[in-house]
């Protein structure tokens, strides 16, 4: 196997946590208290920094609910807590939890855990405050840490730590923390194996390719499809092979279109050869599997570049 490259380099720690004991247009005192302090701050962010999503998401994606998911935030202890400390706005965009609980029905939300939600950074660190908007609530919150950090939830503050240093302090209100770092990285193995290496002259065969995380780490790759995420080659005397069935009317993707594979788990396509003309004579079969950074996942996943090891087969 041959690794041609491995990006996202920059590796992320992510830590999910979701609010709990709230319920419809309830808010206690902590959350009501005075917003002078910020006030400052929410002026300096206005409206033209608010940024959406893709306009087929969800129907709060538009100007005039963008200001909705701000007004809601906005009265979260934690968002006053974090803004209080110097941290700014980004936007409203479209945040996603890895292990969300259920969607109240018709809340507004993406499904599966996503929802409109308001991104504040401070000293590295991005936090994304995901709101409700039928109980106009703050309902999760996912925290991304730049790598090399350290965090401690043992107390009733959770305080990240990176190089000695604390770059974040937030209330300890967190349900669950998640490292995500492992999703991203991993190594992974490609093959090619034709059915047989040796066949008469307009034969078809099976092609199998199997994809396998050697890794000690979970990891998502995109599932194995033709001029998606895989390329099959064909040369003869350092000549291409015409490939003969066209090219396909290519989508973004999203995350249903990810596969979490475990440590030694295999992902495995098989594809007929009758997409090129194999004329007698000897032929180097090759494959590259690939995924890129662009599409409309919300997850982390492994991006790179992985071309098999190429087989010799033979026409007569």
């Amino acid at each position: 196997m041959k690794q041609i490259s491995h990006l996202r380099t920059v590796c992320y720690l992510m830590i999910i946590f979701a609010i709990i004991g709230t319920s419809a247009g309830c808010i206690d005192s902590q959350q009501t208290a005075d917003n002078s302090g910020i006030s400052n701050q929410i002026d300096a962010n206005n409206q033209s920094n608010i940024t959406t999503a893709s306009d087929d998401a969800v129907k709060w994606q538009n100007p005039d609910n963008s200001p909705i998911v701000r007004r809601i935030a906005m009265n979260d202890s934690r968002v006053q807590q974090l803004l209080a400390q110097g941290g700014e706005i980004v936007g409203v965009f479209l945040s996603c939890h890895p292990t969300p609980a259920p969607p109240p029905d018709d809340s507004g939300s993406g499904g599966s855990g996503c929802a409109p939600a308001l991104r504040i950074r401070y000293n590295e660190v991005t936090v994304d405050f995901l709101v409700d908007t039928n109980n106009e609530t703050v309902v999760e919150t996912v925290i991304e840490v730049p790598s090399g950090s350290s965090v401690d939830s043992s107390g009733d503050k959770i305080l990240v730590t990176r190089h000695g240093e604390v770059i974040l302090t937030l209330d300890s209100d967190y349900r669950t923390i998640r490292d995500e770092l492992n999703y991203t990285e991993g190594e992974l193995n490609f093959t090619v194996t034709p059915k047989k290496v040796h066949m008469e002259e307009g034969e078809r065969f099976k092609i199998n390719l199997t994809l396998t995380n050697r890794g000690d780490n979970k990891v998502n790759v995109w599932k194995l499809e033709e001029q998606v995420s895989y390329e099959i080659i064909f040369y003869k005397n350092g000549m291409r092979i015409p490939y003969m069935c066209g090219v396909i009317e290519r989508i973004e993707l999203t995350d249903e279109y990810l596969v979490k594979l475990n440590p030694d788990e295999s992902i495995i396509h098989t594809q007929d050869s009758h997409c090129w003309e194999l004329n007698r004579g000897e032929y180097s079969l090759r494959a590259i599997y690939y995924t890129q950074l662009g599409e409309r996942i919300t997850k982390p996943y492994w991006v790179g570049r992985i071309e098999a090891e190429a087989v010799t087969i033979s026409v007569e």
